[in-house]
């Protein structure tokens, strides 16, 4: 059997590979699971493996090496034009007229849509027939972080291919096995929501060593030895957007840890030990009022016209412990 390039692309893969042994491929296909699971890669070895002379994605086959160097003449990649964020209904025109010329090479035809949930309405509509009718030997594999962003009329007329997010422990050591002297990765997985390539990315952009920075900044905050506005510029420098989402990670996991449903944090290695006594005495509710601050704050930074203002006013509360001014 094929090797997954990631152990959590094993199962996906497998039922690829068994229903292609049967001859029970769907024409449509929609590799779909959150962000940061290389389903791009994934995609990539089913198209191999529907384009393989040995129908085994061997690596060794002229059809295998030219997927790999995205010039196989029947491979076909749909994908948002440069500075645009969504597929246009003549882009997938096009696919579709390429579709009905006769095959290049070994008989059947395979075409990449990605990401497809930014198919316009147009573009997915246009589409509809070609997955119940696809010309000749076409396989046409979609790939998707949202579901929901795709229509029913697709969603009924896919084999769908779940990929799935990795255990913890699983991811970490996938992790570690690439990088084994980062610290930071327990952290940086939390962050990305336990989607090891997306932990892979925060790490590639130094995004550990600001998590410590963005610790020593709350307990400088705490202890009044540096203030909201310079602490808020840093940020802004550094990220605004993921250091906001690590300060809603961090408040949250203080509010699991005070639950007592927390042990030992994955993110932030938060025990109830750790605690400040003043989180340790402030009101269950004045955290969550404050959570629900920082996510109204995370819905108008992409909004706002002064990032920092926005980080300061969030950073004030924090460094008054939640108590008014």
């Amino acid at each position: 059997m094929l090797k997954a390039s990631m152990p959590w692309h094993e199962t996906p893969l497998a039922t690829v590979t068994s229903a292609l042994a049967e001859d029970r491929l769907a024409h449509g296909l929609l590799l779909h699971g959150m962000a940061g699971l290389g389903k791009r890669t994934l995609a990539r070895q089913v198209a191999a493996l529907c384009l393989c002379a040995n129908s085994t994605a061997c690596g060794e086959c002229p059809a295998c090496q030219w997927v790999q160097a995205d010039n196989h003449p029947d491979y076909y990649r749909v994908q948002p034009e440069e500075d645009k964020r969504t597929i246009s209904v003549d882009q997938i025109r096009g696919l579709i007229g390429k579709l009905t010329l006769s095959s290049l090479a070994t008989g059947r035809k395979v075409a990449l849509i990605e990401p497809a949930d930014a198919m316009t309405e147009g573009a997915a509509n246009a589409l509809l027939k070609t997955l119940e009718e696809p010309s000749g030997d076409s396989v046409l594999i979609l790939v998707a972080d949202k579901l929901s962003a795709l229509p029913a009329t697709i969603l009924s007329r896919c084999q769908s291919v779940p990929v799935p997010r990795p255990e913890t422990d699983a991811a970490l050591s996938w992790l570690q096995s690439r990088d084994g002297g980062v610290a930071h990765w327990p952290g940086l997985l939390r962050l990305a929501h336990g989607a090891p390539l997306a932990a892979l990315a925060l790490q590639e952009d130094d995004f550990g060593e600001t998590m410590t920075q963005l610790s020593n900044d709350l307990q400088a905050l705490a202890s009044s030895q540096a203030n909201p506005a310079s602490v808020a510029a840093r940020w802004v420098k550094a990220n605004p957007a993921r250091a906001l989402e690590w300060l809603i990670r961090r408040v949250s996991d203080v509010i699991r840890v005070r639950f007592g449903v927390a042990g030992r944090d994955v993110a932030h290695n938060l025990r109830p030990e750790d605690l400040p006594d003043d989180l340790n005495q402030i009101k269950l509710s004045r955290l969550f009022d404050y959570l629900d601050q920082l996510r109204r704050a995370q819905r108008q930074l992409d909004t706002s016209l002064n990032a920092q203002q926005l980080i300061e006013a969030v950073l004030v509360p924090w460094a008054l412990r939640f108590r008014s001014p």
